[in-house]
């Protein structure tokens, strides 16, 4: 199925465990919904690197998410392939940004991570 939105502007707070410090680190990141997960794209604004928090949910998938009325545990996985195409798409199409994020990346291809309820 199709992404679905939450309300504009609305974001979800993640807090990850470090991988080098071993201590929380949060990020602000806006997200859709593909069923009951929740979806994220790691495009650090088009930089050459990916963001902190995606080597963080690699090294260890455990991630808090906050968003209006909710904080809970989920675990992250990266999504790959056609399944990585399809959301990013379907995410590039609600926020345009993430299209220009992509071109301005040039090689990095942009990782797509689903936070599931364990």
């Amino acid at each position: 199925g199709r992404l679905s939105m939450g309300p504009p502007g609305q974001t979800v707070l993640i807090t990850t465990t470090g991988a080098r410090t071993g201590r929380p680190r949060q990020a602000s990141l806006a997200f859709g919904w593909q069923g009951e997960d929740m979806v994220v794209i790691a495009s650090k604004g088009g930089a050459p690197h990916h963001p902190a928090w995606y080597h963080n949910l690699k090294a260890d998938p455990r991630v808090r998410v906050q968003y209006p009325g909710v904080i809970e545990d989920r675990i992250a996985r990266e999504a790959v392939g056609e399944e990585r195409d399809r959301l990013f798409e379907d995410l590039a199409q609600r926020f345009p940004n993430f299209a220009a994020y992509q071109k301005r990346a040039a090689r990095r291809r942009i990782p797509v991570m689903v936070l599931s309820r364990p």
